[in-house]
């Protein structure tokens, strides 16, 4: 999923891969194939490689899903770190677009191979004679070992043997008592085995799961029934390490969760959603709206099911990263819009909810780029200001997003009336008149939940750095929703506007939130740049000008005399 974006992977129909599975397999098969050195996995196409300049520069064949195996780029790896080494003395935020492509691909091909030769066997040394040079020879060839052991454990790859047992919390971990893949694993053994009897060694014990794992890699090619025994003789062997205890449940329940992917089919419900709500503003309004709202409360249960999993799954609030932040966003507005449906009974909350999920899970879709329940940096890694400021400050996003698509139906619906001319019938003015105080109280809300956050966000600050405000871009950014939507109540308090004048207004609060959300990441400085995205920023521009637009709209279209307000 980190290489290609995706969780399956088609294999080729060539006659050379007859060594292997054909088809499409999935990414555990293919991750398996990996740790145990097959030579299928090399001609899997797993590498997304989206920009032209680089696919030309390795002479590559262009195609439409723009992946590549490994062995098709590893011929042009030379030519690939020549290329990084002419660019780097260049700082990242100069590189070209091409540059950075390069840099990408490089780091692909590095966590490949770093899974690779994590679970590959090591040639273990051998004494080759009594005489002092042998055992020198041999300690020489120890020493390379657990060095490479120690450069393969520094990358972090992905683990799979337990600890034996577990440090105290302020303890110094040791290479037993930390989760290991096989090399740095079968190394550390060797080397517990080569001291003992040393005074101040612990008796030797091998862990447990290192032989049945090893048996069950090489039982890889095996028919099904077979390499399942391999996989049960692991876990019985690793049952009675507590490491593994703790962690077998979550694992399958999260393997379970990838598998069914319940935001992915929320997505399409919503969207099914949004076309079952036009349908009802055409015909059957009544019977169709009531399925919609029906289909969206059911849809929104998925919705919560997958917060409320990702929660147990990783023991944090519902909100720690981007991707969580908009399928957070989107939960909250759906839930809005669940409840003005059943207050105003226009079909226009259930719009706002369907459309809302739809393209907040569409954001997220397009975010997942490999894990999306990684481990917190340390200033991240606290549940109070994480249960209190991020969610907090969240709902504020989503109540300033919500009250721009109410504004945007506001807008829509004066245009289509202007149009139709009949703007001031009383039927229009009644829709306008609901939509206003939907709109009124949500930016209410927004205003509470923004100001309330940027405060604790603040407090969280002085905790960490020892400052309470620092002009970051982050915080900026959300001072900016506060200062907006509190003008937006003020110049309606003022009667500085009147409703067609608030629709705007909230409208070009999209732009701030967006800005706030996203747009301060992109510039990649100050303290709150965790979440930079290759390839936001052209998105968001493109998202700002539709809102623009949607602006020059409303302000131009809806100024004839038929309209029913500034």
């Amino acid at each position: 999923q980190l290489l290609s974006n995706r969780t399956t992977v088609q294999l080729p129909k060539a006659p050379g891969n007859h060594d292997g599975p054909t088809g499409r397999i999935s990414a555990t098969q293919w991750l398996l194939g990996l740790m145990a050195g097959r030579d299928w996995v090399a001609r899997a196409p797993v590498f997304r490689i989206d920009a032209k300049e680089v696919v030309d520069l390795f002479d590559l064949e262009r195609r439409s899903g723009h992946r590549y195996s490994y062995a098709e780029l590893e011929t042009k790896r030379l030519l690939l770190r020549k290329q990084l080494e002419s660019q780097r003395t260049v700082p990242r935020d100069e590189q070209s677009f091409e540059q950075r492509k390069l840099a990408e691909v490089e780091q692909k091909l590095s966590t490949y191979e770093l899974v690779r030769f994590a679970y590959e066997a090591p040639p273990l040394p051998r004494l080759e004679g009594s005489d002092e040079k042998s055992r020198q020879v041999m300690l020489d060839r120890m020493m390379q070992l657990m060095q490479t052991a120690r450069m393969i454990e520094d990358a972090h790859p992905p683990a799979a043997i337990p600890p034996t047992h577990q440090s105290a919390p302020k303890e110094e971990a040791a290479p037993t008592d930390r989760w290991q893949s096989l090399e740095p694993a079968l190394v550390n053994a060797l080397v517990a085995k080569m001291l003992v009897g040393r005074p101040g060694q612990p008796a030797y014990q091998l862990n447990p799961a290192i032989l049945p794992f090893t048996t069950m890699l090489e039982a890889v090619d095996e028919d099904g029934p077979t390499f399942n025994r391999t996989v049960d003789d692991f876990r019985r062997a690793a049952a009675a390490l507590p490491a593994f205890q703790e962690a077998e449940e979550k694992a399958g329940v999260e393997a379970w969760f990838n598998r069914f992917n319940p935001t992915g089919l929320a997505q399409w419900l919503y969207v099914f959603a949004i076309v079952a709500c036009f349908t009802s503003f055409l015909a059957w309004r009544e019977p169709l709206g009531s399925f919609t709202w029906w289909l969206l409360a059911g849809t929104f249960l998925l919705h919560s099911f997958a917060i409320a999993m990702r929660i147990w799954l990783t023991g944090r609030p519902p909100v720690v990263n981007l991707y969580s932040s908009a399928v957070f966003i989107g939960w909250a507005c759906v839930l809005a819009g669940l409840g003005l449906e059943g207050l105003f009974r226009l079909g226009i909350g259930n719009l706002v909810a369907a459309i809302s999920g739809g393209l907040t899970l569409g954001v997220a879709y397009g975010l997942d780029s490999g894990d999306t329940m990684h481990v917190l940096q340390a200033v991240l890694d606290t549940q109070f200001w994480l249960s209190t400021h991020v969610v907090t400050v969240t709902l504020g996003y989503g109540g300033t997003f919500l009250g721009g698509l109410l504004g945007t139906c506001s807008i829509v619906h004066r245009c289509w009336t202007d149009f139709r001319g009949t703007a001031n019938s009383v039927a229009s003015r009644g829709i306008q008149d609901r939509l206003y105080r939907m709109n009124y109280g949500v930016i209410c809300f927004a205003l509470f939940f923004s100001f309330i956050g940027t405060v604790l966000g603040g407090l969280w600050a002085d905790d960490s750095w020892g400052r309470f405000w620092g002009w970051d871009p982050k915080e900026n950014g959300a001072l900016m929703i506060v200062l907006w939507n509190a003008a937006v109540l003020h110049a309606r308090w003022d009667r500085w506007i009147g409703p067609r004048g608030f629709a705007l207004f909230t409208i070009g609060g999209n732009i701030i939130t967006a800005w706030s959300w996203f747009g301060t990441n992109q510039l990649g400085i100050g303290l709150h740049s965790y979440g930079f995205t290759s390839g936001v920023l052209l998105l968001l521009g493109g998202y700002v000008a539709s809102q623009l637009l949607l602006l020059a709209i409303g302000s131009l279209l809806t100024r004839s005399p038929r309209s029913v307000a500034r």
